[in-house]
């Protein structure tokens, strides 16, 4: 987990001084919180590489030579002030700006891999910087998957959400290697997502958690918000507490405005972890906020060689809406 306090430091202590559409996921946070001030102004740099993209070629081309564009707070060498921007500052490791991830083949000069974006017109600069990334999906075949999140389906049955690399190699009806966290009965696969969304549908013959445990439904599910504290309900690994760095966003969502999809945590599991829950935290107010299923880590390399890893999840609004899935409750592996 980041300290809140270096957080805060890592950006303006305001909102950004320019008109831009504002997404409604960060407009109840309060406004001194690292949350707010990380997630608007990552929501304003997307916006401005946007805007850039009509303007300047050469932006246009990094990014849809990318897999994704990454925006937030961003693991930085331990060097000099050479990387910071006016604005931006580079803190115990920690700057705030955007990323962009390429393949293990990608080779380029060190000029080539840092960049401003020009914000507020021209009074500060966001870095954008490249990165070789590689991500690692945290499947076991040691131990077995877990959900993130249970539901009722419109048959009646118990459903859960599990990561769809945790069950690739079994056929829709078989059972898989998820076990009820209630009596131990195995689950079987019923639907995967299409496309490259890894999320898929189990079935509970059992009845599931949600009808052996009591579970609280009907939580509150949304996106996670750059800056923001988050719990990891890692099965195997257990509880950990860390922070949201980055939104991960495919050039057609930087494109089209649309919110991310992905998001990295300071933090990270291990094999055997993915399909678990990423919720917020629990402030004493009911339920915690379900954010995100975790899926595995991500290891990234600089131009200076300097590894840096994250963890990995999947927006969990997604998942449930292409497997339509209503009314969750997360599955906290406690």
């Amino acid at each position: 987990m980041i300290s809140p306090e270096i957080l805060l430091e890592l950006v303006p202590n305001r909102d950004p001084e320019e008109d831009y559409p504002h997404a409604s996921r960060s407009l109840d946070i309060a406004r001194d919180s690292p949350g707010r001030r990380i997630a608007v102004w990552a929501e304003y740099l997307r916006y401005r590489i946007n805007r850039e993209i009509s303007e300047d070629q050469s932006i246009e081309n990094l990014l849809e030579t990318s897999g994704f564009l990454a925006t937030g707070v961003i693991r930085v060498p331990q060097m000099d002030d050479a990387r910071s921007f006016e604005g931006f500052p580079t803190i115990d490791g920690y700057q705030f700006g955007a990323v962009l991830f390429r393949g293990s083949r990608y080779r380029a000069a060190k000029s080539d891999f840092v960049r401003g974006i020009s914000l507020e017109h021209g009074r500060l600069q966001a870095p954008l910087l490249q990165t070789v990334a590689t991500f690692n999906p945290h499947a076991s075949y040691t131990s077995d998957g877990y959900i993130c999140a249970f539901y009722e389906d419109e048959d009646g049955e118990n459903c859960g959400i599990t990561a769809a690399h945790i069950v690739e190699s079994y056929r829709l009806g078989q059972r898989v290697p998820i076990l009820c966290s209630d009596c131990g009965d195995a689950a079987k696969l019923a639907a995967r997502a299409p496309g490259l969304i890894d999320a898929a549908k189990i079935v509970f013959p059992c009845g599931g958690p949600g009808f052996f445990g009591g579970h609280n439904i009907n939580s509150t599910v949304r996106g996670a918000i750059e800056g923001e504290t988050v719990e990891m309900h890692l099965g195997d690994t257990g509880k950990v507490i860390c922070t949201v760095m980055l939104s991960l966003s495919t050039p057609a969502q930087i494109k089209s405005a649309a919110v991310p999809k992905h998001f990295l945590t300071d933090i990270h599991g291990h094999p055997g972890d993915s399909g678990s829950l990423v919720s917020g935290t629990n402030k004493g107010q009911g339920d915690p906020d379900l954010i995100g299923m975790y899926l595995g880590d991500t290891n990234c390399q600089d131009e200076t060689g300097a590894f840096f890893t994250y963890g990995y999840s999947l927006d969990l609004q997604q998942a449930a809406d292409i497997l339509g899935a209503p009314n969750l409750s997360g599955e906290f592996n406690v």
